[in-house]
């Protein structure tokens, strides 16, 4: 009875060490993986996604040159009709922008104003980092 018992006892042993192990390990993988980063190596300029964008066409619709030039030709008349379209509405954007802040603005107290003027001029700094205003 003495053996049974004792090799009993050796596998339930070997089960919580084995256990413990395997924990153990889990533990630490998950606390020593590093972190995700956020930045990217890819180009994303306009000029780039344009290169992307043709490039990606050009290669699953088997383009041949001439359709490539076609293409091109296409997207810069595409390109100046956005150019346009924005010229036309960009200041009416502004302009509505403007008076919603003016509205923000006259609901707050003065810290709270204080504040939101700081906040909307580190907006506007990146949104003329980023080409957007």
């Amino acid at each position: 009875m003495s053996t049974r018992s004792n090799a009993a006892i050796a596998f339930y042993l070997f089960l919580v060490f084995g256990s413990g192990i395997l924990v153990g390990a889990f533990g630490y993988r998950l606390y020593t993986v590093s972190g995700v980063s956020a930045t990217s190596t890819v180009d994303d300029s306009p000029q780039a996604r344009r290169t992307r964008f043709v490039a990606d066409l050009k290669q699953r619709l088997g383009l041949r040159p001439e359709q490539v030039g076609q293409l091109n030709r296409i997207l810069d008349e595409g390109r100046a009709r956005s150019h346009e379209i924005h010229r036309k509405i960009d200041p009416e954007l502004t302009a509505l922008r403007h008076e919603q802040d003016g509205k923000i603005s006259a609901m707050l107290d003065a810290r709270q104003r204080a504040e939101f003027d700081r906040w909307r001029a580190e907006q506007d700094k990146a949104a003329r980092r980023n080409g957007q205003r």
